[in-house]
C-alpha cells in the first residue's frame, strides 16, 4: 500500500501491504447465493445447473441461474450480458433462452432463469463458471458484474414417446 508523502523521494511511501490468501477466489462457489444488486435492487443469485443437448452434431449448454428478488420493485432484465467461461479461460456468449427473453420478477419472488449458447464437442466441461458484465458507456469497456462456479455438467434425458411433444426451452 502506497501513500503520499512529501518527504518521500517520488512523493509515495510504502506503508503496509494486504495478503491474499492463494485460493482467494471472486467466483461465486457452487451452491453458494452472491447478494447483489441488479437495476438498483437488491437480488440473492445463484448458478444452478448446467446441461449439455446433443443435437444434429452439435452440443449446447443451458445455463440455469436462481434469482432472487428482495427488493420492492419489479425486476426485469438488467441488460447484463451473459458468458459461458471454461476452465481454460475461452468464453461463449449465452443467450437468454427462449420464452424469458423479458422476464419480470416480482418483489420477494424466487425464479430460475435459463441462457444457453453453442459449445464445441471437445470442449472439458469441468470447473465451468457463468460470468455477467455491464458495458460502462464512460469506459468503453465491458466490466465483470459477478461470476458463479456452475456445477458438474449433466445430460438430461429427452428420450419421448411416440406422439408426445417435450418442452425443453424452460
Amino acid at each position: 500500500m502506497l501513500v503520499w508523502d512529501a518527504k518521500a523521494k517520488g512523493y509515495l511511501k510504502q506503508t503496509g501491504s494486504f495478503g491474499v490468501p492463494a485460493n482467494y477466489s471472486t467466483t461465486a462457489a457452487v451452491g453458494t447465493s452472491l447478494n447483489t444488486a441488479m437495476n438498483d435492487i437488491p437480488v440473492a443469485a445463484s448458478a444452478d445447473s448446467l446441461q449439455l443437448y446433443k443435437y444434429s452434431g452439435k452440443v449446447y449448454a443451458k445455463v440455469g441461474v436462481s434469482l432472487t428478488n428482495k427488493g420492492n420493485k419489479v425486476l426485469s432484465d438488467p441488460g447484463y450480458s451473459a458468458y459461458l467461461v471454461s476452465a481454460s479461460g475461452t468464453s461463449f456468449e449465452l443467450a437468454l433462452s427462449g420464452t424469458q427473453a423479458d422476464y419480470k420478477i416480482q418483489p420477494q419472488e424466487k425464479r430460475s432463469i435459463y441462457y444457453i449458447t453453442e459449445i464445441p464437442a471437445y470442449l472439458k466441461t469441468d470447473n465451468m463458471k457463468l460470468q455477467f458484465t455491464k458495458k460502462d458507456e464512460t469506459a468503453k469497456l465491458e466490466l465483470a458484474k459477478s461470476s458463479y462456479k456452475l456445477p458438474a455438467a449433466s445430460s438430461p434425458d429427452l428420450v419421448v414417446g411416440s406422439g408426445v411433444v417435450k418442452d425443453c426451452s424452460q
